[in-house]
């Protein structure tokens, strides 16, 4: 599976295998209680063109003082053949 570019509370990482992507997510996710991203915008994909992207609002409340966290999370895309494939992940507060 192609890399990603990922890059999570100002730490930014070039050429990361999608495991470890996921992974960094996970212990993300795992600091806060459990809240879903709203789609704030979305550009679709290009035919035979450049790949698309998805900006999503994640405001998870932290477990010891139940405060909301605003983070921006951004997502760009590129085409694979017939399938999308995630290219960057930003997770901005």
């Amino acid at each position: 599976a192609p890399a990603v570019g990922l890059d999570v509370d100002g730490e930014a990482h070039l050429g990361v295998p999608p495991r470890q992507a996921a992974a960094t997510l996970d212990r993300l996710f795992d600091r806060y209680a459990p809240a879903s991203p709203e789609m704030v915008r979305q550009r679709e994909p290009e035919v035979g063109g450049t790949g698309g992207f998805a900006e999503f609002r994640w405001r998870p409340l932290t477990e010891d003082t139940a405060e909301p966290v605003p983070y921006v999370i951004f997502v760009s895309f590129r085409p694979m053949g017939s399938e999308l494939r995630i290219a960057e992940l930003r997770v901005l507060r």
